[in-house]
């Protein structure tokens, strides 16, 4: 089934090696396995192991490392760098259909469920000092913003790559 739902990444849209720079392309890459994960939520479930062998994931590995090839990066590299970004992907959408599933199953929104959280959580943690952790917490003060946090990702990654190759 995995290897069915990947081979449904690419037809009737553009290949990856159509972009015109390896960060358009990565984002391109990124972007067709969120829309897939979120369109297919059971797959991002499944544990990796082994890698899924078939016509419909082997053509999609084909697709998403043309654009890396003959950039500059080994073939260990280029695995590497695909295998980072699909990890970000798939880690990004779980977290997006976990929050969805919270949502959909509370009567409460995120801002609600803080505030009935916090008394909880300030006993709990009473005396235990926190200062970097809670500037941030305090700063992004919400459920987590999953899409928000694989487009950093992607910039850093893609950032890295970008100056590497320069």
């Amino acid at each position: 089934m995995l290897d069915s739902i990947a081979g449904q990444t690419y037809p009737g849209r553009a290949l990856p090696r159509a972009k015109r720079t390896v960060r358009t392309a990565i984002r391109y890459i990124a972007e067709s396995n969120w829309e897939l994960a979120l369109a297919h939520p059971w797959s991002v479930e499944i544990p990796p192991g082994r890698p899924i062998v078939g016509p419909g994931s082997s053509q999609k590995y084909e697709h998403e490392l043309e654009p890396l090839d003959g950039i500059g990066l080994t073939d260990h590299e280029m695995d590497a760098l695909l295998t980072t970004v699909l990890s970000m992907v798939d880690a990004s959408a779980r977290w997006q259909l976990s929050l969805e599933r919270s949502r959909a199953g509370s009567a409460l929104t995120d801002e609600q469920w803080w505030q009935a959280a916090a008394p909880i959580l300030a006993r709990s943690m009473q005396g235990l000092v926190l200062p970097v952790a809670s500037r941030v917490g305090t700063t992004v003060a919400s459920a987590g913003d999953p899409r928000a946090t694989l487009e950093f990702g992607l910039r850093a990654v893609t950032d890295v790559v970008v100056a590497r190759l320069n």
